[in-house]
């Protein structure tokens, strides 16, 4: 019996079910193999990416590997380095990162050893203390010739002054950094101490006549005058956690003092020797890893250290204990102490009021419990350990000036 079909409905043939079953697994298959593409497209990209990420690193290693810090040899460096202008050198290492890096484990001018800053009448000359036979020359800036001379160094500044006007001005001569400070009033004022670099916001500038103390803050628009103080007779000055100490001629008392608004004490700390017996010594104030050191030079040592040096210049002379002697300050019983080594300390000193410097002997390569003291009449340098003296570098009549000077960025 042929059934009929319903309205609505509709009957296939297992001949027609059977292809529409096959035409659906096609479809289906060509879903996932879609599907399947997809995802090997998106790792296809994947891999594509990591590979150009790779390919890119291994070209930055290549480019690395061909930088002038790679490719020259490192000991080749070194000596470019240490042949270099110091001036030069030290700004060489702004240039990039590398030179920043290697600039300043092979450059000499590079660490905070103090150099020796000679100035003559058309040159200056940086020296090492470490090296004796290593020296450099530095071109003159242009807008000091004929007009302007050194008058200190400090802090890897120096102070320039003019003899026919009112200006004072600080120039780093390793970055080339200028700063003219305000006009004086009256000239003539002779540097006496800097408390740091001009550049830090605590900078303290001190200058001083036969009446007056002239004092700069760092950011100042004008000199502030403290009238009527003795600051002249400060033969020795240092700053020393917030405050300024100075020996005072000519009872060699010791003061400490502040300024804005100046407030000076006399500390009741008696002279470590007899008056008449300080007069025959050479007094510097110093600042040595966290004490304040005062140092004693006779007279009659740097006269017989010039005296000879005519025949040889680096003879060694022996000395006696009393020629040099050292005293460590105790301000908790307001006296001098005497000491008998400085330790790891090499000092640099010089007279006519230079401020002193202590320098770690172990970081800077040096000698330790020594000094080198330049006498500010010779313009000789010497070398002072163990109770002996030798001439490290000689002056002469065209030596104007002698600094010590601590190469500095700041």
């Amino acid at each position: 019996m042929q059934v009929k079909p319903r309205l609505g409905t509709f009957t296939v043939t297992p001949k027609e079910a059977g292809g529409l079953i096959l035409k659906l697994l096609e479809f289906a298959k060509g879903r996932v193999v879609r599907a399947e593409w997809r995802m090997t497209k998106v790792q296809l990209i994947n891999n594509r990416g990591r590979i150009m990420k790779k390919q890119q690193s291994k070209k930055k290693r290549i480019q690395r590997n061909k930088a002038v810090t790679r490719s020259i040899p490192i000991d080749i460096v070194e000596s470019v380095l240490m042949h270099m202008n110091p001036k030069d050198a030290v700004r060489l290492s702004t240039t990039c990162k590398k030179w920043r890096a290697t600039a300043p484990r092979y450059d000499p001018t590079m660490s905070k050893t103090p150099w020796l800053l000679t100035i003559a009448d058309d040159f200056y000359i940086l020296q090492s203390i470490i090296d004796e036979n290593m020296s450099f020359k530095i071109e003159i800036p242009s807008f000091l010739c004929g007009r302007k001379f050194i008058s200190e160094a400090s802090h890897g500044w120096l102070v320039l002054r003019s003899g026919q006007s009112d200006i004072v001005s600080l120039l780093n001569p390793f970055s080339r950094a200028r700063l003219d400070l305000p006009a004086l009033k009256h000239p003539g004022p002779l540097f006496l101490h800097m408390s740091s670099p001009p550049t830090n916001p605590n900078c303290v500038l001190l200058l001083v006549d036969a009446k007056n103390l002239y004092i700069w803050r760092s950011g100042d628009r004008s000199w502030n005058i403290e009238k009527n103080v003795n600051a002249r007779y400060y033969t020795s000055t240092i700053s020393f956690q917030g405050q300024f100490y100075a020996i005072v001629d000519p009872y060699y008392r010791l003061v400490t003092f502040q300024v804005l608004p100046l407030l000076v004490k006399k500390l009741d700390v008696p002279p470590p020797m007899d008056i008449n017996d300080m007069m025959m010594y050479d007094v510097s104030l110093v600042e040595s890893c966290g004490e304040i050191l005062l140092v004693c030079i006779h007279l009659s040592l740097l006269y017989r250290a010039d005296h000879d040096i005519f025949q040889f210049q680096h003879d060694i002379h022996d000395t006696t204990e009393h020629d040099v002697i050292l005293f460590q300050l105790d301000l908790k019983n307001e006296i001098w102490t005497k000491i008998e080594s400085l330790g790891d300390q090499t000092l640099l000193l010089k007279n006519n009021n230079n401020q002193a410097i202590s320098i770690s002997a172990r970081e800077a390569k040096c000698c330790g419990d020594s000094m080198y003291f330049i006498n500010h009449w010779s313009r000789d340098v010497y070398f002072m350990e163990k109770h002996s003296i030798r001439t490290v570098s000689r002056g002469s009549y065209s030596i104007s000036r002698r600094f010590w000077i601590t190469p500095n960025l700041i």
